[in-house]
């Protein structure tokens, strides 16, 4: 379905929508949300968008059950890596934190009763949940012709088996542009299992690193795999638009595919709330989805609108088409150190990353 179902978008466009969607207006579509419109009146369209959607529930139905029946265990661990006094890191947790609207009110990438819900004392299920079905989401599908014997399919993990390829690009992109960067402290805003924030420890081992997130199932699993991974890092219960800590005390402030789930009044906060934790000196870096301007219409529907209409992702599309660097210009960051790029996988499959960033 990632592979040549979704393609087939783009054929069924080509051959017969965007002609009769010309002879309908007279132009080309001007905004994604027409090319939504107009291929969902397609069976082919239909059939592929139901079946994504189908799959993605089904990925759930399979690794939630899963899941429940190890969580005594898994709860078990997790507090034993918490309490353990040989620990490497750090778990703070904050039972009064009120849940942010869009933790609340969506239940992201329809994963039931989103990430911050608890099933037990002590969960860790949504964040088992997550590794787990990340890994399962993350895979594509590529043909292999193997020296003239028939293709056959192979399964790519795009992120890597330990889905940290998100992490492992980023930092890598910082380690080869930002050479003169010493990093003593590190923050990952919106961590969920640390997944992505972990290959941080591993590009600056000398840096203090720390995590944080609105979800504490996740802190509480992210937290016991990473004591597990022999890496250390502190996870903290916070909310990314109002940290506890204190003013210019990071080098380094990153997320990863963090923005799209956020309201534009978040992101405001957000880039407020980096440009004050921020040292001078130190660099901002959001890895996302890419802007709008960098895609076909086509694309735009399929990689941005689609999922904010069916994917539970409701601001994705308002995130391509935010300016970043107004909004980091607005929270104090100045607009000529601002920049977007792209990072490139690290051996997780051709992918690349888009981000922004900008230095303090």
């Amino acid at each position: 379905m990632n592979g040549p179902l979704a393609a087939g978008n783009t054929q069924v466009w080509k051959a017969r929508t965007g002609d009769t969607f010309r002879r309908a207006h007279g132009r080309d579509p001007s905004h994604m949300s027409e090319v939504r419109k107009a291929l969902m009146r397609e069976p082919y369209t239909q059939a592929r968008s139901s079946l994504r959607r189908c799959a993605r529930e089904m990925v759930y139905e399979a690794v939630g059950p899963m899941v429940e029946r190890q969580l005594p265990d898994l709860v078990e661990k997790a507090r034993g890596y918490a309490t353990s006094n040989r620990k490497l890191g750090g778990l703070e947790l904050d039972p009064a934190m009120e849940q942010p609207c869009y933790m609340s009110e969506v239940e992201n990438h329809g994963k039931p009763g989103g990430y911050h819900s608890e099933l037990v004392e002590d969960d860790v299920f949504a964040g088992a949940e997550f590794d787990r079905s990340f890994h399962v989401g993350g895979q594509r599908p590529n043909l292999v012709d193997t020296a003239g014997v028939a293709a056959k399919t192979r399964v790519i993990a795009n992120y890597g088996p330990l889905a940290d390829g998100l992490g492992v690009a980023l930092a890598r992109w910082a380690k080869d542009n930002l050479k003169d960067l010493k990093p003593e402290r590190i923050l990952d805003m919106g961590c969920t299992v640390g997944n992505s924030t972990l290959p941080w420890a591993d590009a600056y081992p000398d840096a203090e690193l720390h995590a944080i997130d609105s979800a504490a199932p996740c802190l509480r699993y992210g937290h016991a795999r990473a004591e597990a991974l022999g890496k250390r890092a502190f996870f903290t219960q916070q909310n990314a638009e109002a940290t506890r800590n204190a003013a210019g005390s990071f080098d380094i402030v990153v997320s990863h595919q963090l923005l799209h789930e956020l309201t534009v009044t978040s992101i405001h906060r957000i880039f407020a709330e980096c440009h004050r934790l921020l040292k001078p000196g130190g660099v901002m870096l959001h890895l996302d989805i890419p802007p709008a301007k960098d895609m076909d219409m086509v694309s735009q529907w399929f990689q941005l609108d689609r999922n904010a209409h069916y994917n539970a992702e409701p601001f994705m599309t308002t995130l391509s088409e935010l300016d970043l660097g107004k909004v980091a210009a607005k929270g104090g960051l100045a607009l000529k150190n601002t920049f977007h790029a792209y990072a490139g996988s690290a051996g997780t499959g051709n992918l690349s990353y888009h981000f922004f960033g900008t230095r303090k």
